[in-house]
């Protein structure tokens, strides 16, 4: 497989949502991937940076103050380490 990084590139994958935001851990990076059925189409991947076991709750560290997070995402972190001051 063939992969790029896009940071900063918008995709969408719908089943990260069901992962909870957490301010603190690896900030999660997203790539795209060619398809080894058909190269010029391309996959949105994101993937854990550890090994998750079975029925542990899953994290993502978007790395984004608050009002980024409430803009683009609906929420807000508490704790937020990425949080400024506008």
């Amino acid at each position: 497989k063939s992969s790029t990084t896009r940071l900063g590139e918008r995709h969408i994958v719908p089943l990260l949502d069901l992962v909870n935001a957490d301010g603190n851990g690896k900030v999660h990076e997203t790539y795209l991937e060619a398809l080894d059925s058909d190269p010029s189409q391309k996959v949105a991947v994101t993937r854990a940076s550890r090994a998750v076991n079975p029925g542990e709750q899953v994290f993502e560290n978007y790395a984004q103050p608050n009002y980024v997070l409430f803009t683009h995402h609906g929420f807000i972190l508490e704790d937020n380490p990425d949080d400024c001051a506008l």
